[in-house]
């Protein structure tokens, strides 16, 4: 890299910050530097006659903003977008894994040392049943980036209802069921919670189980190893209650619950944290944003203490509509949740920035100014279908079709 490309790469994150915070007049989305197309007919398909499979299905921002992953119904590929807003696009990717329809690309994350990119990914049937998990590593900055596998979980026949990964585990969820596996030394660690799960989060040892009425803390149990590709049942007296059962902060009952997904941070966090988002009405105008940061004990003497306490950082409200949410990321000693919100039957993508908390909400007399700025405002051309936002690099990945997703720098270069 220049020396002009290190300081726009260094300094990003302060100047996107700040240029969330000043915003723009109220109903307009901010204005960006520039505009880019990748186009699905970059894409390879197996039958040319078949174009019908040379289409965008998702994707996923690599944090730094410069390399991107999309899934298609043939490939997942990743893609070099460059470092500048003024770089053009290679029309090919880097590196392909050829997949089968039955497949998607679930989450992405980094390996534990950060250098390499993790996939997890599922075999489906019917949309909403479980059978396959496969792990793939890929350097995308080597001189030949290649998806290598290195762990896979078959066999499986469960509902997918929420998932959650880090470092090493990857857990997923029934309705009442929990399954967190150990991909490195391939070991198993279920039980049945006997309550329904809204969500999950993994947090080193521990998982938590969102529903409706709060949230549980959950010491993981023994693992035991798969022996014949089978899973095996902890045993009922492991598992048992949770260490902590907790209420939400807010009085007002929630309608529905969203997590947050924010995979690429789960493994570089010092203090492991959370955030769920509480939608008190059906319109979805009137949320409560609460964000945690959970204490780890580890005290000999007094062995039936728990060894996680989620501490209450900070409580924000927020009156921009929430159709669906796309996640959060840290920038700038900030939390930016991004949401797309139909506001006035137009559809945008919004963001919502809250200051990180360093002490506790009940230690605190102050209380933590947010800040909210549209993004991007859809129009009956360019419909808004995914999107991702990394805020450190000022850079906004939409899909406006199938056929092609822009990627929207807010950023100049020096």
């Amino acid at each position: 890299m220049s020396q002009r490309a290190l300081e726009h790469a260094a300094l990003s994150p302060a100047r996107f910050t700040s240029f969330l915070i000043k915003g723009s007049p109220p109903g307009e989305p901010l204005p960006p530097f520039s505009t880019r197309i990748l186009e699905a007919r970059f894409l390879h398909i197996s039958d040319e006659n078949n174009q019908d499979s040379r289409k965008f299905r998702d994707f996923f921002l690599v944090p730094g903003g410069r390399f991107f992953i999309t899934e298609s119904p043939e490939t997942i590929d990743i893609w070099d977008l460059g470092f500048s807003p003024e770089e053009v696009i290679r029309p090919y990717p880097l590196a392909s894994l050829e997949i089968m329809t039955d497949k998607s690309l679930l989450m992405c994350n980094v390996t534990p040392d950060g250098s390499e990119l993790r996939m997890i990914v599922a075999t489906m049937e019917e949309d909403t049943v479980l059978v396959e998990v496969s792990i793939y590593h890929v350097d995308p900055s080597s001189s030949n980036p290649a998806f290598l596998l290195v762990a896979n979980l078959e066999n499986l026949n469960v509902g997918l209802n929420c998932y959650s990964s880090s470092e090493n585990l990857f857990a997923f969820c029934d309705e009442s069921g929990i399954i967190v596996w150990n991909f490195v030394d391939d070991s198993i660690s279920s039980w049945d919670c006997g309550n329904e799960i809204s969500g999950c989060s993994l947090l080193h040892d521990h998982i938590i189980l969102f529903n409706l009425h709060g949230f549980s803390v959950y010491k993981l149990p023994l693992f035991l190893p798969r022996i014949d590709k089978t899973i095996p049942l902890s045993p009922p007296d492991v598992c048992g209650c949770p260490t902590l059962r907790l209420s939400y902060a807010s009085h007002q009952p929630p309608v529905s619950v969203l997590l947050p997904f924010g995979s690429w941070a789960a493994d570089v966090n010092v203090s492991p944290q959370f955030s769920v988002i509480l939608v008190h009405d059906t319109t979805a105008r009137n949320a409560t944003i609460e964000e945690y940061s959970s204490i780890s004990y580890n005290d000999p003497l007094n062995r039936g203490f728990p060894n996680l306490v989620p501490a209450l950082m900070n409580l924000a409200r927020s009156s921009v509509p929430i159709d669906w949410q796309g996640g959060s990321r840290i920038c700038n000693g900030h939390t930016v949740y991004m949401w797309a919100s139909d506001a006035d039957y137009v559809e945008n993508i919004a963001v919502f920035l809250s200051p990180i908390c360093t002490r506790p909400l009940a230690s605190r007399c102050d209380t933590p100014i947010s800040h909210a700025a549209t993004l991007w405002a859809s129009t009956s051309v360019n419909t808004i279908q995914a999107f991702d936002l990394c805020p450190t690099s000022g850079r906004l990945c939409v899909m406006t079709s199938m056929k092609e997703i822009r990627i929207v720098d807010y950023l100049a270069p020096f």
